[in-house]
C-alpha cells in the first residue's frame, strides 16, 4: 500500500503487482481482489481484464474467465494472446462453434502475418473436426483477395481446399441422395472460387506433394475454366522461377 500512497497516479500499477504476489502465494481469494481493484481504476484497460481472467483461469474458474476474457477482446480484438486463450477455454469447455468464431474473427482484423497463419491453421483444424470448413472457407476467400499483398492468406485458402474439396467429392459420390446433393451444392459454390488460388499453387514452385493434389482437387471441382491452365502446366510451361533458373543457367 506504501507505492500506492506515494503515487497516487501508479495505484493500478500498485493493485496489479498487490495481485500478481497474491497469486503466487496461492491465495486466490486476495488476488481477484486486488485484480479488480486494478480493474476498477482503469476499466477500458483490455490488458487488466485478460490479467483478471488470468487468475480466474489458475482458481479453475472457467466462467468468470471467460467473461472477463470476452471484455478484453471486445476493447482489444487484434490481441491473438487472448483470442487463442478464450478460444482454449471454449473447447475445453465442448463449445468448438464459439472457439471458430473467434478464430474467424481474429483472422478479419489481424495484421501480422504470423498471427494470421497460427490463427488460420488452428481455425481450419478446428472447423474440419466440427464439420464447417465451408464457414471458413466464406471468411478467407474475401480475404485472400482483397488483402492480395499478403499471400498468407491464399496459402490458408489454399490449405483449407485441399481438405474440404476431397471431402465433399466423397460426399456427392457415396453419400445418401440427400448428403450427395447437398455436396454437390457446395461444390459448385467452392468451384468459382477456387479455381484461381488453385491455378496460382501450380504454378509455383511449391511443395509438389501440394501440387499434385491441386490437380487433383481441380479435377473434383470440374470447372472447365480450368482445362486450358491445366494443359499449359501439363506441357511443361516454365514458372517465373523455372524460367529465371533457365536464364542463369
Amino acid at each position: 500500500m506504501a507505492l500506492t500512497k506515494l503515487a497516487p497516479a501508479r495505484e493500478r500499477e500498485g493493485f496489479g503487482q498487490i495481485a500478481e504476489i497474491k497469486t503466487e502465494a496461492r491465495q486466490d481469494g486476495e488476488a481477484i481482489e486486488w485484480a479488480q481493484k486494478a480493474l476498477a481504476k482503469s476499466p477500458n484497460d483490455a490488458a487488466a481484464h485478460a490479467r483478471l481472467a488470468e487468475r480466474y483461469v489458475e482458481m479453475q474458474r472457467a466462467g468468470d474467465a471467460i467473461l472477463a476474457y470476452e471484455k478484453a477482446i471486445a476493447l482489444d480484438p487484434r490481441n491473438s494472446r487472448t483470442t487463442e486463450a478464450l478460444a482454449q477455454l471454449h473447447i475445453q469447455a465442448g463449445q468448438p462453434s464459439r472457439a471458430a468464431e473467434l478464430y474467424r474473427g481474429l483472422l478479419r482484423v489481424a495484421t501480422d502475418d504470423e498471427i494470421i497463419e497460427r490463427t488460420g491453421e488452428a481455425a481450419i483444424a478446428l472447423e474440419e473436426l466440427t464439420d464447417s470448413l465451408g464457414e471458413l472457407e466464406k471468411v478467407l476467400s474475401p480475404l485472400a483477395f482483397v488483402m492480395s499483398h499478403k499471400p498468407v492468406y491464399r496459402r490458408l485458402l489454399v490449405g483449407l481446399y485441399l481438405r474440404y474439396v476431397p471431402t465433399l467429392a466423397e460426399r456427392a459420390r457415396w453419400g445418401t441422395p440427400e448428403v450427395a446433393a447437398a455436396a454437390q451444392k457446395e461444390l459448385s459454390r467452392v468451384s468459382g472460387q477456387a479455381l484461381r488460388p488453385l491455378l496460382e499453387l501450380l504454378r509455383s514452385d511449391g511443395d509438389p506433394n501440394e501440387r499434385r493434389l491441386a490437380v487433383t482437387v481441380l479435377g473434383f471441382l470440374g470447372n472447365r475454366a480450368a482445362a486450358a491452365p491445366l494443359l499449359a502446366i501439363a506441357k511443361g510451361a516454365p514458372t517465373s522461377a523455372g524460367a529465371a533458373r533457365s536464364t542463369s543457367g
